[in-house]
């Protein structure tokens, strides 16, 4: 599994809160992973951190972008 974890400041957890609905309302419309969209497993509170779970699918953004000397991704 792969987290992400948002910290426990008052504006942070608002904007987490956005992302979970977010995310569940795409992995809703998604249910059969036709578009490639990253589902969100499921989100918890703990000690007032916003965690988020989902299925760890490779290396994370950092590393690729680290791996790539910070290049970015190419529109291809």
């Amino acid at each position: 599994m792969a987290l992400k974890i948002i910290r426990n400041k008052t504006r942070f957890h608002q904007q987490a809160q956005i992302e979970v609905k977010v995310l569940k309302f795409l992995t809703e419309c998604d249910g059969e992973g036709k578009y490639n969209i990253i589902g969100i497993r499921n989100s918890f509170v703990f000690r007032n951190h916003v965690w988020l779970v989902f299925d760890l699918l490779h290396v994370s953004l950092y590393d690729f972008l680290k791996a790539n000397k910070f290049q970015g991704l190419s529109l291809n």
